[in-house]
């Protein structure tokens, strides 16, 4: 994977984001409870992101993580806050304007209440309130398109 890939954190997507005209983007969604990282282990969404994106060995990979291979671009404290408790690494606040380019990656969390309806977190959450979930979804733009049947 080349090194100006980067891997975002994001709680919104939008078309805007995409630095290429004729870019695809492929999704994949998971739902709240199905997490494609283990839960209750040290690192486990990086080492699930290092396996899915990188193929460097998880040391490497952590320490390119560091070096903020990981970029966050969370724009309100509360959700954040919430991502990190997740999450169980650190989302800082980062109200910055994305371009997404050939090979990124962006992890998109969405709050949701049981319904699977999007919802607003309660001001001042700093942990999933009941009844509230984080459905996710992995965007992808790839350095080469899948070939479509016509």
């Amino acid at each position: 994977m080349k090194s100006t890939t980067k891997f975002y954190i994001a709680n919104a997507f939008s078309p805007s984001m995409l630095g290429g005209i004729n870019y695809e983007v492929l999704f994949e969604f998971f739902s709240p409870n199905e997490f494609p990282w283990a839960e209750n282990e040290e690192h486990a969404l990086l080492e699930w992101i290092n396996r899915y994106t990188y193929d460097d060995t998880p040391k490497e990979f952590l320490v390119k993580t560091e070096e903020k291979t990981i970029v966050s671009c969370v724009g309100h404290k509360d959700t954040a806050q919430v991502f990190s408790s997740v999450l169980d690494i650190h989302v800082p606040v980062n109200r910055i304007s994305v371009t997404l380019n050939a090979g990124d990656f962006m992890l998109i969390g969405t709050p949701k209440d049981s319904d699977g309806k999007q919802v607003r977190l309660p001001e001042g959450a700093t942990t999933i309130p009941d009844g509230v979930q984080i459905g996710w979804c992995l965007a992808h733009i790839p350095v080469e398109y899948p070939e479509m049947e016509t």
